[in-house]
């Protein structure tokens, strides 16, 4: 097999060389080197038809789906019932729930001023088991001069006896230094 350089193969899918040029497409009266568009690249009047087709078309799709969205929205207006007036106050009526702080900035004062007076003063908190409040500087004190209170110890964990497990036998009293097993 010979192999014929790129500029010698002919063009087309089974080849990769350049086109031949084909004489019957050009003007006869072409100079050499004169710049020509090739008539076969582009044909106007498809192009156009389809563009035509294409405006036609969607116009037919929105001429045809816009009484259609415009039935959906008056079938709608219609299923819903309408709001009421949100600028109509009817006397004794409260908004509905969770409502708004109207005064925030005094709710806070007035937080504050309750938490002060629980802080710092004597109260019963339940008078029958001799519970009291006391000012937290008291206690405090209290607890510096007193230290705190002992906790007692937490009692052992038992084995469930639901669970299988035997409890364990009582230790044996320790024999004696000169007694013999």
């Amino acid at each position: 097999m010979t192999h014929e350089p790129l500029s010698k193969r002919p063009a087309g899918p089974a080849g990769s060389g350049p086109q031949e040029r084909r004489r019957d497409l050009l003007p006869p009266d072409l100079p050499p080197g004169a710049v020509h568009y090739e008539a076969t690249d582009v044909t106007v009047r498809p192009v156009a038809k389809s563009l035509v087709v294409l405006v036609v078309g969607t116009a037919m799709v929105v001429a045809l789906l816009y009484p259609m969205f415009v039935w959906f929205r008056t079938r709608m207006a219609r299923a819903d019932e309408a709001p009421p007036p949100m600028g109509r106050h009817a006397p004794g009526r409260l908004p509905a729930e969770p409502r708004l702080q109207t005064t925030p900035l005094a709710d806070l004062v007035v937080s504050r001023a309750e938490d002060q007076r629980l802080l710092t003063s004597y109260a019963w908190v339940d008078e029958s088991r001799g519970v009291v409040r006391i000012p937290i500087d008291a206690a405090m004190r209290m607890i510096a001069a007193r230290g705190l209170p002992a906790t007692p110890p937490a009692p052992a964990a038992s084995p469930s006896p639901g669970l299988g497990v035997s409890p364990a036998p009582a230790a044996s009293a320790a024999p004696s230094p000169g007694a013999h097993p």
